[in-house]
């Protein structure tokens, strides 16, 4: 599954629309009201807290997820198709 899609139907957010971390903050609180992120946090800590608080508890086992953003795995190749 790819995780940006996997976010997108979980969440209903979708990352790649919030290149910085204010923009994806103001996303989850405006669409979650019950959910809290550290306003303070990156990009990346808010990606993990989409995949770990939405993504993950809807995943079967096992499952591999795929084209993790470059904020937060840092050894992660470019993805050739997204330019």
């Amino acid at each position: 599954m790819e995780m940006r899609q996997g976010i997108l139907v979980t969440s209903g957010i979708d990352i790649a629309e919030h290149k910085a971390a204010e923009s994806l903050y103001k996303a989850i609180v405006s669409k979650h009201k019950d959910k809290s992120p550290d306003p303070k946090a990156t990009r990346g800590k808010l990606i993990d807290f989409l995949l770990s608080d939405f993504l993950e508890p809807t995943l079967i086992q096992p499952t591999f997820l795929y084209d993790y953003p470059r904020d937060i795995s840092r050894w992660r190749n470019p993805n050739r198709a997204i330019r």
